[in-house]
């Protein structure tokens, strides 16, 4: 059984898959990684790991049985697979952990003023006001999360020990409890939910159905004392919509991980921002690169990806982690 990666790895990872997975998969790290020789490799291969060139190699790939994504993010694969019937598309959800750690890091850094702090001492500006630097205690706050898959999970989780309470909003109702989340609503009491939290953290991956998500409406009701961090997808929060809420002061603040634009051409300053709107001018935002959780060079965050390899190499399709074509995660 063939597993050709379109991506490079580390050789720590490479070491960790050779070691752990079933010797009956062959693995092809390939250096050269240009679109002709990716195809030239894949064409009597059963897994594809990772989307580069993914249209293009499953069109002259007919034994491919799994499409294997080492990261969450699919948004740009359902549509291809789904031409494809026989073949299983499969995410990683190995660095959730992480990308929750992240959230939570961002939101205590809005919530606790840290950077306007740290700025205010490396100017020179020596001040211990509290109204400058002030902490919002969270003893007594709800916390929003939308998305309860693994990341979500993992913000409850880390969340539930100092604030009053953490609500989750879904889209269906649960079939199982969620124990870490202390109330969950649908997607049909959504103005309810932003109503009821402090702050929101959104974890939500980018589909038809949660493009433009959260709009004016929904930041309106979260409200001027409220903090919205998202470690999701750009597009779930409507663009025009966070710019105008954070520079009107309709809520107090936004930690932003996730954007609008990836291919981005640097400016006549030779600048280059992920946005279309000048949120750099904005002083209630904290803003960073898509960062939360790229931790693939650690051998656990591929665990799932090996149990699915081995899973395969027996003949089982009962694998791990596999995306619903039709919703899109």
């Amino acid at each position: 059984m063939k597993a050709v990666f379109t991506t490079t790895v580390t050789e720590k990872i490479k070491d960790y898959l050779l070691e752990n997975v079933n010797p009956k998969v062959e693995f092809i790290f390939p250096e050269n990684i240009e679109e002709e020789n990716l195809i030239s490799l894949s064409k009597d291969a059963e897994i594809i790991v990772a989307p580069r060139f993914l249209e293009t190699i499953l069109r002259s790939s007919p034994k491919v049985k799994l499409v294997q994504i080492p990261w969450i993010g699919v948004q740009n694969v359902t549509e291809i697979v789904k031409k494809y019937p026989n073949v299983l598309l499969a995410n990683n959800h190995g660095n959730a952990k992480s990308a929750a750690q992240y959230s939570v890091a961002m939101l205590l850094c809005l919530t606790n003023n840290l950077i306007q702090a740290h700025q205010m001492i490396n100017e020179g500006k020596w001040e211990n006001r509290l109204d400058l630097h002030f902490t919002n205690n969270f003893e007594d706050k709800i916390i929003g999360v939308i998305g309860t898959g693994a990341i979500g999970n993992f913000v409850a989780e880390m969340l539930k020990p100092f604030v009053k309470a953490v609500y989750g909003l879904k889209r269906t109702k649960p079939q199982i409890k969620l124990s870490n989340f202390d109330k969950i609503y649908t997607i049909k009491n959504k103005s309810d939910f932003f109503k009821e939290v402090d702050s929101v953290i959104v974890t939500l991956p980018l589909t038809e159905k949660t493009k433009d998500f959260i709009s004016e409406k929904e930041l309106r009701l979260l409200g001027r004392k409220g903090f919205i961090v998202n470690v999701g997808r750009g597009e779930v929060i409507n663009e025009k919509a966070l710019f105008t809420a954070l520079k009107e002061k309709l809520i107090c603040g936004a930690g932003i991980d996730v954007w609008y634009k990836y291919r981005v051409e640097k400016n006549t300053e030779g600048k280059s921002y992920p946005f279309n709107l000048p949120f750099q001018e904005l002083e209630n935002i904290l803003m960073s690169p898509h960062r939360a959780g790229p931790t693939r060079d650690k051998p656990h965050y591929w665990k799932d990806v090996v149990e699915n390899f081995n899973r395969l190499a027996k003949g089982r399709t009962d694998l791990l982690n596999l995306v619903d074509l039709e919703e899109g995660y």
